[in-house]
Formats: structure tokens, sequence, C-alpha cells
């Protein structure tokens, strides 16, 4: 009788873990973010990066919202951006190389993202990014 207790309780435990981590899986980024470099030149900020489509389906397209920061993390403004204007493929790369006004007291941004329909998407590393 215990040996069967035991071994109902070990199914039950191998399922939810199994069940965990198609979770996890289906939880992840959409927008996995490889590279990010921010510099501040004299009249405006470069930013240039790589993302990957991190999730399981193709995204209608990718705009990055770019939001700079002040010294105690307010909002000043936000500039966007459209890397790509097709479809997006699971796993497929694409690379942006930006460059926008230079809005006083930035000192950080940090990263948000749609596809073309308008749909928000999770980035893995959103930031907040420093301004070198």
């Amino acid at each position: 009788m215990r040996r069967i207790a035991l071994l109902l309780l070990a199914t039950a435990l191998a399922t939810l873990c199994a069940a965990q981590q198609r979770k996890g899986k289906r939880g992840g980024a959409d927008v996995v973010v490889l590279q990010l470099h921010v510099s501040r030149g004299p009249q405006d900020v470069t930013l240039d990066g790589r993302v990957r489509n991190g999730a399981a389906r193709t995204l209608k397209g990718l705009i990055l919202v770019f939001e700079f920061l002040g010294p105690s993390g307010e909002l000043l403004t936000q500039q966007k951006t459209q890397v790509v204007e097709d479809d997006l493929e699971s796993g497929a790369e694409a690379g942006f190389n930006v460059k926008t006004i230079n809005p006083p007291r930035s000192v950080r941004i940090r990263l948000d993202a749609f596809d073309t329909d308008g749909r928000t998407l999770r980035i893995d590393k959103p930031g907040p990014y420093i301004i070198e």
C-alpha cells in the first residue's frame, strides 16, 4: 500500500514538473535583446543594437520604443523606430542603428516593443541601459 502511494506521488510530481516546464516556455520573451549600445553625441543619441524573435510564432513587424529616463528614473520622452516592416520569423534576428534627439537630463533608456498591429511584446531585458 505504501509503495503504491509513493508511486502515485512520484507520478504526480513528474506531471507537475513537466507542466511547469511547458508553461515556462510559453511565458518567455517575444523579443530577445542580443546587443544594445547607447552613446551620446553633441547633438544626438545613437542607439545601435540587435534583437531576435524569441517567440514560437512569427511577429508581424517590430517596433521598438526607447524611453529616455532622467536621473531619478522619471520618463522624459519616448522615441519609436520600426526595426522590421515585414514578418519576423521565429528565431530570426534584426539589427538597428538609430540616431535621435538628445533629450536634456536623460541618463538611461528603457525598451518597449510592439508589432505593427499594436500588440505589446515582452522583452527579455528591457533595461534601463546607461547612455554613455
